[in-house]
């Protein structure tokens, strides 16, 4: 997560040079936070009891993940439009329902 950035003084009277430093800050922490960053994780376990399923479509956003019962609790990730499964190997593992995502 990007910090918010120091922010020069500002000078009694304008200073182009002052405006545009203020820019370049301005832009960069800008594009800090809207940038899409990637995740790395190397297993990611979830209560398949406590995800949603396709009976909960209208209380959804976009990317929320749940489980197609009707497709043998398949995990797919709701866009709103089409359903699209999760495309990498899905076990059940532990005492407890839970769905690793290695």
């Amino acid at each position: 997560m990007a910090t918010p950035p120091n922010l020069p003084l500002a000078p009694v009277a304008y200073e182009q040079r002052y405006i545009d430093q203020l820019n370049r800050i301005l832009t960069l922490y800008f594009n800090q936070i809207s940038g899409v960053v990637p995740v790395t994780a190397a297993t990611l376990n979830i209560n398949i009891n406590l995800l949603p399923t396709q009976a909960d479509f209208l209380t959804m956003r976009i990317g929320d993940v749940y489980r197609d019962t009707s497709a043998g609790n398949v995990l797919k990730i709701f866009d709103n439009l089409y359903r699209t499964p999760v495309t990498r190997a899905v076990t059940i593992t532990g005492i407890a329902p839970t769905i690793t995502v290695a």
